[in-house]
């Protein structure tokens, strides 16, 4: 008999406890994965985003260490006005999205993207209970915004950009849904990862650094580049969400 089992004989509360650590892990996987296979969301496989939604138990400490006025500084440095068409990606509780679905106003329109179903549904939730009809939260990977070409002026990612699975991926995405001369605004939690960030922009060739300070770097979308012909037109993106209010009336 090993020492291990010998300890859990002797103890057997350390086994309950384990069990269900066990079940919890397993309910979170379920979270993300039914999204995934039952509705074909465009969700990468990595054994963390399964866990996402334990991680919502850390979002009141996240908003006390990102305040309102903070986030709206960075929001303001990365070009984001009124009339301003805004994409978020990895906006964890969604208080960045708020914030900006009032800076750009009811002539702006802002788009928030998460992997998380968790922080999908809970800025689905404050969206509703705010009432910011200027407020579109998208399921999906950093890479599948879904969004039309040219559509965007504002990119912002705030503390996400490093845990994204195929980052190159996802900038040629930016690319493609920023406007010309459109403005992609990282923002890390470390002076390192933005670096990191900028070198990747850097060696895809698609945008230009602008503007750095500490752990904030703000690009510009290069010279027009060649945009495959699958691309989602603006008029198929205002097709396609008008299918979807008519059915959801």
């Amino acid at each position: 008999m090993t020492p291990i089992v010998e300890f859990i004989q002797l103890h057997p509360v350390v086994l309950k406890v384990i069990a269900v650590v066990l079940l919890i892990h397993g309910v979170s996987g379920l979270v993300y994965l039914i999204p995934k296979v039952v509705f074909s969301r465009p969700l990468p496989i990595r054994l963390d985003y399964l866990f996402y939604p334990l991680m919502s138990v850390w979002f009141p400490v996240m908003e006390l260490m990102r305040p309102p006025w903070w986030r709206k500084k960075w929001l303001e440095r990365s070009g984001v006005a009124e009339g301003s068409v805004v994409l978020e990606e990895g906006f964890g509780f969604g208080t960045s999205p708020v914030i900006a679905a009032r800076m750009v106003g009811p002539t702006g329109r802002v788009y928030a993207l998460d992997v998380s179903p968790t922080s999908v549904g809970a800025l689905w939730f404050r969206a509703k209970l705010y009432r910011l009809k200027n407020l579109e939260v998208i399921l999906a990977g950093a890479k599948h915004t879904g969004l039309p070409q040219n559509s965007v002026d504002v990119v912002f990612i705030a503390d996400a950009f490093h845990e994204f699975p195929d980052k190159e991926g996802t900038l040629k995405e930016l690319d493609r849904v920023l406007r010309e001369n459109g403005t992609l605004a990282i923002l890390e939690d470390t002076r390192g990862k933005a670096k990191k960030a900028a070198a990747l922009a850097k060696e895809s060739g698609l945008f230009s650094l602008v503007e750095q300070d500490g752990k904030f770097r703000r690009f510009q979308k290069a010279a027009a580049t060649h945009l495959p012909e699958t691309s989602v037109t603006e008029e198929g993106w205002a097709a396609k969400v008008g299918r979807a209010s008519r059915s959801n009336g």
